[in-house]
Formats: C-alpha cells, structure tokens, sequence
C-alpha cells in the first residue's frame, strides 16, 4: 500500500488494510520488492498531488510483469478521473472508489472493480471498521468528519469528497477506545474541516462536546486536533484547553485557511 496526501487520505488506506487482514490471508508488506499487488491510494487535493498519485502510478505500472502482477488504484483521483486514468493506464487493473472501501479485498483478488465511471461526490461515512496501523503506536488519526462544504477556489477536495458530514460522538468514542487498546498515545483528530465538527448534527459546540467525551472516556495522555478553520474556531475549546491537561495546547491552522 501507498498512501499519498493527507492523514484523512492515510485513515482510509489504514481501514482498507484492515479490511485485507479480516477478510483473507494476504501478507501485507513495507517492501516493494516483496509486493505482487500493489495499492495506490491517491491524493487529488491541488494540481502538485494529483502529479506526483500520477507519476506513482506510472512508477508501479513499469513493474508490471516483473514482480508486480496486479495494480490497484484507490482515493480521491478514482473519484474524479477514474476515466481519464483508464484511459491512459491501461495497467491498472482495478479501481476501488471512496464509498466502496469494503471492495478492497475483492479488487485484490481480482473478483470486482468498485468505483464510480463517471466523476461523483463521496456520500459515505465509514464507523466501526478495523484499522491497520501503519505509523506504529506512537500516534493514531481519528476521522471526525468527511467532506466539505467550503468553495475554495484553489481546492477540489468537494468534489471528490463530497459535502461536510460528521460521525457521531458515539461511534468516535468506540473507534477512539479500540485504538488506545491498540497502544496509542496521542489521537489527532482530524477533518477536511475539523473545527466544524457537528455543526450538521445541530450540536452547539460540537467539536468541544466531542473532546469532553474522549477525555471522559477513553485516557490518552495526549488529544489534539489538525485542521482548524477561523471562521467555525470555538472559544469554549481554548477554555477546554486551559482546564485539561490531556487536550494539547496547540491551534493547526492551515495556512491557505487564513
């Protein structure tokens, strides 16, 4: 597997390789050389990443045939230019979309192709699926929301994604409990639009309620959270801040978010 792009792109790689190591026996490993099949998760958030998810493809595509035998391509891109990418790799030899993550064991084995023919948004919200960690237990991401809603010209994350939508505190508390039983340390909570969390739930305060909830529930010594929007930041987080130890002093604000 290679994961290109962000962690949000990172947690969908993590809970396909979940999904191989539940359903069959394929050995998963960190070495290219080792690999007959080989899974590229693409990332198409500016015109830089869908360049080098592109020269990745080609990269492995070269391989076919000399150690490499299937090439799946996944992430953002399939969403978008799944066609384009048919087209003018004929080496891929299977798609697998961001609503269809389950696919992946199937697309590796060669039984199915799963992803959209022509460009759609992602409606999916993935809860309660296993997760191979693929940074050690040091640090963990947990995926509060999916999508966006903000029209940033330089972005095409929406299009792929789809619109903002969050999960729900409870289903974020299980997956949080299940990685601290992993061994993690930290959990960083993260978002295409983080500090919005809730909001379409109708939560006041949403991302605060959130934090309240795994620091009753769950002992990380360290919580933080990525992707900070100005326009949807909340005081009551930084009071939180000040009242809990465990909830980092730290506010990541993208710099095209500013």
């Amino acid at each position: 597997m290679i994961s290109l792009g962000c962690p949000k792109n990172l947690v969908d790689a993590e809970i396909m390789l979940g999904q191989l190591r539940q359903e069959s026996d394929v050995a998963i490993t960190n070495d290219l050389d080792e690999a007959d099949v080989v899974i590229v998760n693409t990332c198409g958030f500016i015109d830089a990443a869908k360049q080098e998810s592109i020269d990745t493809i080609l990269e492995i595509a070269e391989r076919k045939n000399k150690g490499v035998e299937r090439l799946i391509v996944t992430g953002c891109m399939v969403q978008k230019y799944r066609s384009d990418l048919q087209q003018s790799i004929p080496e891929i030899d299977a798609f697998v979309g961001l609503d269809h993550l389950e696919a992946i064991t199937q697309a590796v084995s060669g039984d199915v192709d799963a992803a959209p023919a022509k460009r759609k948004m992602s409606v999916r919200l993935y809860e309660d699926l296993p997760r191979v960690l693929t940074h050690g237990s040091g640090h963990a991401y947990l995926k509060v929301s999916e999508g966006c809603s903000n029209p940033c010209t330089f972005c095409a994350i929406p299009q792929m994604r789809g619109k903002f939508r969050s999960r729900s505190i409870e289903s974020l508390v299980r997956e949080a409990q299940s990685l601290q039983k992993q061994g993690v340390k930290e959990l960083c909570l993260v978002a295409q639009d983080t500090t919005r969390y809730g909001a379409d739930l109708g939560l006041s305060n949403g991302l605060t309620q959130l934090v309240q909830a795994l620091l009753d529930e769950t002992d990380f010594p360290w919580i933080r959270f990525l992707y900070a929007y100005p326009g949807s930041l909340d005081w009551t987080l930084f009071e939180l801040m000040g009242r809990e130890r465990r909830f980092v002093s730290y506010c990541d604000i993208p710099l095209q978010h500013v």
